[in-house]
């Protein structure tokens, strides 16, 4: 529960402009993935230090379900006015249950897990405006893809 306090007390997003290939690179050497290129060269408008904790959570959530550093993979694509970051994995994957309550707080399938990490990083793509959509990959693993707008205005992914 403390956990669970200390997380409805994010701070809103101090956004401020980012290079996305910075920002994964600054990552990388944190929990080791592989990014798939090409990146957006251009910058975007978010907050640096949440979208980075975003990320760590979901690529040390697929190295926990069992996938391998090289089938972890990080993507960024732009649309107008946002950015669609994706982080694919080869892991255990998720059955129905787990896919429809991934995102709660200590909703968790892992021994010892608290059930925090996707469900922060799902507040804070919300409190981008944005949102998460989480999709099982053909071949095995799955796929988690955030829509960050740029100006907080939300939409689809």
């Amino acid at each position: 529960i403390d956990g669970y306090a200390h997380l409805a007390r994010l701070p809103k997003p101090r956004r401020e402009r980012v290079v996305w290939s910075e920002l994964l690179n600054a990552v990388l050497p944190l929990v080791p993935f592989v990014i798939a290129e090409p990146l957006p060269a251009d910058e975007c408008s978010f907050d640096r230090t949440q979208i980075q904790q975003v990320i760590l959570n979901l690529v040390k959530n697929a190295a926990e379900a069992g996938s391998g550093e090289e089938d972890i993979v990080v993507s960024v694509v732009r649309r107008s006015n946002a950015s669609v970051l994706t982080v694919q994995d080869r892991g255990r994957g998720m059955d129905d249950e787990t896919m429809n309550h991934a995102l709660l707080p200590f909703y968790s399938t892992k021994p010892g897990g608290t059930g925090l990490g996707l469900a922060l990083a799902g507040e804070i793509i919300d409190a981008h405006g944005g949102n998460v959509r989480i999709s099982r990959r053909d071949g095995g693993g799955i796929s988690i893809t955030c829509l960050i707008p740029d100006g907080g205005v939300g939409g689809g992914v």
